[in-house]
Protein backbone atom coordinates (compact mmCIF):
# COMPACT_ATOMS: atom_id res chain seq x y z
CA UNK A 1 0.00 0.00 0.00
CA UNK A 2 2.79 2.43 0.89
CA UNK A 3 4.54 1.77 -2.44
CA UNK A 4 1.29 2.48 -4.29
CA UNK A 5 0.82 5.72 -2.37
CA UNK A 6 4.41 6.78 -3.08
CA UNK A 7 3.85 6.12 -6.77
CA UNK A 8 0.67 8.21 -6.62
CA UNK A 9 2.62 11.02 -5.00
CA UNK A 10 5.34 10.81 -7.66
CA UNK A 11 2.70 10.95 -10.41
CA UNK A 12 0.94 13.92 -8.82
CA UNK A 13 -2.23 12.08 -7.79
CA UNK A 14 -1.61 12.43 -4.04
CA UNK A 15 -0.36 15.35 -1.97
CA UNK A 16 3.42 15.07 -1.63
CA UNK A 17 3.41 17.27 1.48
CA UNK A 18 1.97 14.53 3.70
CA UNK A 19 3.64 11.23 4.44
CA UNK A 20 2.55 8.01 2.75
CA UNK A 21 1.84 6.59 6.22
CA UNK A 22 -0.57 9.47 6.89
CA UNK A 23 -2.43 8.84 3.62
CA UNK A 24 -2.63 5.13 4.42
CA UNK A 25 -4.04 5.78 7.91
CA UNK A 26 -6.59 8.24 6.51
CA UNK A 27 -7.67 5.65 3.93
CA UNK A 28 -8.09 2.92 6.54
CA UNK A 29 -10.00 5.33 8.77
CA UNK A 30 -12.41 6.09 5.93
CA UNK A 31 -12.87 2.39 5.18
CA UNK A 32 -13.59 1.68 8.85
CA UNK A 33 -16.04 4.58 9.04
CA UNK A 34 -17.82 3.28 5.95
CA UNK A 35 -18.12 -0.13 7.56
CA UNK A 36 -19.48 1.42 10.75
CA UNK A 37 -22.06 3.46 8.86
CA UNK A 38 -23.19 0.41 6.92
CA UNK A 39 -23.77 -1.44 10.18
CA UNK A 40 -25.17 1.39 12.31
CA UNK A 41 -26.88 3.73 9.87
CA UNK A 42 -27.89 1.48 7.04
CA UNK A 43 -25.61 3.02 4.42
CA UNK A 44 -25.98 0.75 1.38
CA UNK A 45 -22.87 -1.36 0.92
CA UNK A 46 -22.57 -0.29 -2.72
CA UNK A 47 -22.39 3.32 -1.53
CA UNK A 48 -19.49 2.77 0.84
CA UNK A 49 -16.79 2.51 -1.81
CA UNK A 50 -17.87 5.65 -3.62
CA UNK A 51 -18.19 7.56 -0.35
CA UNK A 52 -14.69 6.48 0.74
CA UNK A 53 -13.12 7.39 -2.61
CA UNK A 54 -14.97 10.69 -2.86
CA UNK A 55 -13.95 11.72 0.65
CA UNK A 56 -10.34 10.61 0.13
CA UNK A 57 -10.10 12.58 -3.11
CA UNK A 58 -12.03 15.69 -2.07
CA UNK A 59 -12.05 15.83 1.70
CA UNK A 60 -15.23 17.39 3.01
CA UNK A 61 -15.29 20.50 0.84
CA UNK A 62 -18.28 21.31 -1.32
CA UNK A 63 -17.79 19.90 -4.81
CA UNK A 64 -17.14 22.37 -7.62
CA UNK A 65 -20.53 22.92 -9.33
CA UNK A 66 -18.84 22.53 -12.72
CA UNK A 67 -17.77 19.01 -11.78
CA UNK A 68 -20.96 17.97 -9.96
CA UNK A 69 -22.52 14.81 -11.34
CA UNK A 70 -26.19 14.93 -12.21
Amino acid sequence: MIALIKRGQAEGAFDPDVTPAWIQRVLWSLVYTGYQDAEACGLPRHGIVSAVIRTLENGIRTPNPEHRQV
